[in-house]
């Protein structure tokens, strides 16, 4: 027989703090318990603490029954997310005095406005671009 394992951590997901690529994450460790009298010997591929970079990443734990030589794991999987900036964007023609235009006329004075939402970490909260004046104008 395998070793027993308990406490096999469940799948985590953490986000970075800003500005940073990777995080430290936290976990109990699993235990085995053999099934004979006689020891575990326990290898795995990361540790409680490590510094995980962003993206998905496979935790695997192995345990050895020393006396049967029999062996279990325990699997689970640390993803790290970006908290870079997430943007909403919305976009619309307007007159020169800024009304929304639904139909446009021959020969009219208009406008292409895209605007960007952060919904996202960071301390942007909307940037607006105008196609005419070439510039940003952060709020």
């Amino acid at each position: 027989m395998s070793p027993l394992v308990k406490n096999c951590p469940s799948n985590i997901e953490v986000t970075v703090d800003p500005g940073q690529c990777g995080k430290a994450v936290q976990w109990r460790e699993p235990e085995a318990y053999p099934t004979c009298s006689g020891g575990i010997t326990t290898t795995r591929s990361h540790a409680p603490g490590d510094i995980f970079p962003i993206g998905v990443h496979t935790v695997t734990y192995t345990f050895k029954d020393n006396l049967l030589a029999t062996i279990s794991t325990c699997t689970f999987v640390v993803t790290v997310k970006s908290n870079a900036l997430k943007l909403k964007t919305s976009q619309r023609y307007v007159d020169t005095s800024g009304n929304p235009i639904t139909h446009l006329s021959p020969n009219q004075a208009f406008f292409y406005e895209l605007s960007y939402e952060n919904v996202g970490a960071e301390n942007i909260r909307a940037c607006y671009y105008y196609s005419k004046n070439y510039h940003l104008i952060l709020q």
